[in-house]
């Protein structure tokens, strides 16, 4: 995908009210959801700690983050390599 979980997990349906965590590379988000169009912004934040994350993550593993999206890009297209099935007992969300 293109990184917004929409094939993630393909059979997993919501049931509201939930908390919504965004954390991406330049601001971060988080939402009380109610129900579909229904949310309250509990907070937010412009820092680009998360970015720096990825950015420094990427260089640690080698990865070439000098394309578009950065670091991020680079470990979520690395991430597609991973077997799924490597670490089984792990809880889903």
């Amino acid at each position: 995908g293109g990184g917004g979980g929409e094939d993630a997990v393909p059979s997993a349906r919501a049931r509201f009210p939930f908390i919504c965590v965004l954390a991406s590379g330049g601001h971060n988000l988080v939402t009380l959801c109610r129900g579909v169009g229904s949310h309250t912004i509990l907070g937010l934040c412009l820092d680009d700690a998360m970015g720096e994350a990825f950015e420094k993550t990427a260089r640690l593993l080698h990865l070439d983050a000098s394309g578009p999206g950065g670091g991020g890009a680079a470990l979520e297209k690395f991430a597609t390599l991973g077997n799924p099935k490597a670490f089984p007992n792990l809880p889903v969300p």
